[in-house]
């Protein structure tokens, strides 16, 4: 998108020339192909435990964290919900000269963050879960500069960017 109206375009626009708009920065991104699809299903089990655990360290800077179908080079990226706000759209939002600071907490998307079950941070992390199963190890490895990371690269404003520097 080059243009700052085409977040609005895009959420109000399902279709185009009878083919659907899908926004990649959204959960529910459907790439895979019958063989992806088997093998997302057998890591989705055996990564559920390491999500559920990531979840828990990073408690309400994610509403969840999920199996990406998506990444190939990327440990984890931040998408945001179905019928969330994409970054662009809250950078808009936030740039507004008379808006309203109280209506902003329901304005802003939520994150999930999406990991990528090839790279082998995960797989270190995955690893490191299963041998220390109070996450204790998992939680020392930083998942909150991953994180930040991940907010910087899909262009959201990290909320106190002055920590995690």
């Amino acid at each position: 998108m080059l243009e700052p109206i085409d977040g609005y375009c895009v959420q109000q626009l399902k279709e185009c020339d009878k083919k659907c708009l899908v926004s990649v920065t959204k959960e529910g991104l459907e790439l895979s192909e019958d063989e992806e699809k088997k093998k997302m299903k057998e890591s989705e089990v055996k990564l559920q435990n390491l999500c559920k655990l990531m979840k828990e360290i990073l408690d309400k800077k994610v509403e969840k964290v999920t199996i990406s179908n998506r990444l190939v080079s990327s440990s984890c990226c931040i998408v945001t919900s179905t019928y969330g706000r994409i970054a662009n759209m809250e950078h808009i939002m936030k740039a507004q000269a008379l808006r309203d600071n109280s209506t902003m907490g329901y304005m802003m998307a939520t994150k999930h963050l999406e990991i990528n079950l090839d790279h082998p941070i995960v797989e270190t992390l995955w690893q490191k879960s299963e041998a220390d199963k109070n996450g204790k190890v998992v939680k020392d490895l930083g998942l909150g500069s991953k994180l930040s990371r991940s907010l910087l690269i899909s262009h959201v404003r990290l909320p106190r960017p002055t920590p995690t520097a």
